[in-house]
């Protein structure tokens, strides 16, 4: 709760580009599991779940139970959900995050839904392409080894998760990127499973694929080309080398990917000039530059 005073130094223009108002939620259940939530303050009030409470002038119209409501907040801007990983997303995550009756999209009725690692593709991962046993059983167990099979279970989540007027931002992710990569390197004679998908992607990447100003290399993303055109909600697929921002908070890294190269990471992050959010971790985290130049 300490005021934006900070020094007029490299550091102090870093703090102060991280600081907020902000407070943690704890909240136990029945059987004291515990959940967390952040209420971030933006000089009027603050969010919390599907409420706006501010200290606005009181107006009995403008109050539902107790709670501060403006007009046009009856929608988040955004939800970025970590990575999907659809052929294995687990029922109960999926129900409460996109179909229960009270599921956050549900709930929050956001404008877009910003999707990472939607593909998996264990069915031709070159983690293990070398594991004859598992390939056979991929290949005589159901349709595990089946690209298009996954693709287009990947496609039928997502446009069933999503609610009508809500736009999809998808983000290139590593594991999306494993189509491109068994392009490049797979032999359809000796995977005749997949031998159709292959020549069909190999011709559009091709028919796609060109160089301009004799420099400037255009070639298309593989899941976009055959994915996107399949989706019933407006879809974008932002590539390695866009950006996408939304309310000024850039949401088109997936994070396996840092600063010129290097592998990506929150501490990474935490030091480009811009606020950001990223999937590919698996897990929670918020880091930012550490105070230090607050003057007392």
């Amino acid at each position: 709760l300490t005021e934006k005073f900070y020094s007029n130094t490299k550091a102090g223009f870093k703090a102060g580009f991280n600081h907020s108002f902000s407070a943690v939620v704890l909240e136990y259940d029945f059987s004291d599991d515990h959940f967390i939530r952040h209420l971030n303050f933006d000089g009027s009030g603050f969010f919390d779940i599907d409420r706006y409470y501010g200290d606005g002038p009181f107006n009995l119209n403008q109050y539902k139970d107790d709670v501060w409501i403006d007009e046009g907040q009856a929608t988040v801007a955004a939800i970025v959900t970590g990575d999907s990983h659809v052929m294995f997303h687990d029922e109960e995550v999926a129900k409460a995050t996109f179909f229960g009756d009270d599921s956050l999209v549900k709930t929050l009725k956001p404008e877009i839904i910003v999707r990472h690692d939607v593909l998996d593709f264990f069915s031709r991962s070159h983690h293990s392409s070398r594991d004859w046993i598992l390939s056979y059983a991929k290949h005589h167990e159901g349709k595990a080894g089946n690209i298009q099979v996954e693709l287009e279970e990947v496609i039928d989540f997502i446009n069933a998760s999503t609610p009508p007027k809500t736009k999809n931002v998808i983000v290139a992710s590593n594991h999306n990127n494993h189509l491109k990569r068994w392009l490049l390197e797979a032999d359809p004679k000796s995977d005749p499973e997949n031998a159709l998908l292959y020549h069909w992607l190999s011709y559009n990447v091709l028919k796609h694929t060109k160089i301009e100003d004799g420099t400037k290399f255009e070639t298309p993303d593989p899941f976009k080309l055959y994915c996107q055109p399949k989706m019933t909600s407006d879809t974008v697929c932002v590539s390695e080398i866009d950006s996408y921002k939304i309310m000024g908070i850039e949401v088109g890294l997936h994070g396996h990917v840092g600063v010129n190269g290097a592998r990506g990471s929150a501490k990474a992050f935490s030091n480009v000039p811009m606020k950001t959010i990223s999937g590919h971790s698996h897990s929670v985290s918020i880091d930012m530059v550490l105070l230090s130049a607050l003057l007392s």
